[in-house]
């Protein structure tokens, strides 16, 4: 039975990575008895710790307040070489909020730094790969450094409380950080982020990111101010990739010595992915929308590159193609989920049924004599 290896990305708004790769396993194996190993992906963003858990490991569920405040449980997961994954979209993400509750004045990080605090000193963690996508705060990691036990003060020597979000970035003057945790100086943090803007300025995080967050025009001048002001009393410059999370990278960079990698090269490598494929005989991967970004490291483009070394046919089948003739230079076939012309809000309610058309119509090309391929 030929072997296809299932390397799926989220389709935002529709599906997780998981159950992607679940429905695809089952078309392929009644379609065209091809076994169809589950590989769901993610660069870092919703499903982050799934993805890395999908060959082995355990997962912790801990107790964390989201991005306004309000009691819920936060995924993490221990994988089999002693690392921590940590998923900041499940403790200060977008998918916790309605879209009426988006706000990135007011929204904020303190559940995130809840997570890791819990992993630190209850789990005795102390090595994590760091997912920072799909977050719906823009406080400069200021909340998630309050859990963390560092305290923030303004001119008039009064402490910044919890939960301010990123409106109360404009008042800093002074930050203490006498009572940050000890056990953070033998903690490593590889973040997982292939997002190159920096913390302010015209790609920083308030302006390319605030208003998916719920930053009016104005909200995104305010926390612009905030974040420069968060960096001139730190006192430390910014770089590119700072801007990730809202300025968590930039937080976890700064106090936490944290690294920066790249996601999509992070999650296979943890995965063991290259190993998989010498015994594959294809590739099936996809994402909610390809275009030409996709070749910038995105982790399709990653996996189709992997795959290429080991010689290895891969095919793309995501719910929207753009510019197909830039990415058939890299895939060996291309595949649209969503029919042309349809309404975005059919697409996300029809989705199973247009997906389960298309993987379809790949298992029929693998099994006739049309040109696919060679498996």
């Amino acid at each position: 039975m030929k072997k296809v290896i299932l390397a799926f990305d989220s389709y935002k708004n529709c599906r997780r990575a998981n159950a992607i790769c679940q429905m695809a396993a089952e078309i392929l194996r009644t379609e065209c008895r091809m076994e169809g190993i589950l590989c769901p992906l993610s660069d870092g963003g919703e499903g982050f710790v799934d993805a890395l858990l999908s060959r082995s490991g355990s997962r912790i569920d801990c107790p964390v307040h989201d991005p306004l405040g309000r009691p819920g449980i936060a995924r993490a997961g221990i994988i089999p070489d002693g690392g921590t994954v940590v998923e900041m979209a499940s403790a200060s993400g977008l998918e916790l909020l309605k879209k009426s509750e988006r706000n990135a004045l007011v929204t904020s990080t303190f559940g995130f730094g809840e997570l890791l605090k819990t992993l630190i000193q209850t789990y005795h963690r102390r090595n994590f790969l760091v997912g920072i996508g799909g977050s719906a705060t823009v406080d400069g990691g200021m909340g998630m450094l309050q859990a963390l036990g560092w305290r923030f003060f303004d001119g008039e020597e009064r402490e910044i409380p919890i939960f301010a979000g990123g409106q109360a970035l404009r008042e800093i003057r002074r930050i203490d950080g006498t009572g940050a945790l000890p056990e953070l100086k033998d903690c490593r943090f590889q973040i997982a982020s292939d997002v190159t803007n920096r913390l302010y300025g015209p790609d920083g995080a308030a302006r390319v990111f605030g208003p998916q967050k719920g930053a009016t025009r104005e909200a995104v001048e305010i926390l612009e101010c905030g974040l420069q002001n968060f960096a001139a009393v730190t006192a430390v410059g910014e770089r590119p990739g700072d801007g990730a999370a809202g300025g968590v990278g930039y937080a976890l960079r700064v106090y936490c010595n944290g690294e920066i990698y790249s996601g999509a090269n992070l999650v296979l490598d943890a995965i063991g992915f290259d190993a998989l494929l010498d015994s594959a005989d294809l590739v099936l991967t996809g994402e909610g929308r390809s275009d030409a970004q996709t070749l910038h490291g995105k982790l399709c483009s990653v996996v189709a590159a992997r795959a290429a070394g080991k010689n290895v046919p891969c095919i793309l089948i995501s719910g929207a193609i753009e510019e197909p003739e830039k990415l058939v230079q890299f895939f060996d076939q291309l595949e649209e989920v969503t029919p042309y012309g349809t309404p975005p809000e059919v697409a996300i309610r029809e989705f199973p049924r247009f997906f389960e058309t298309a993987l379809k119509r790949v298992a029929r090309d693998l099994t006739t004599e049309r040109k696919v391929p060679s498996i």
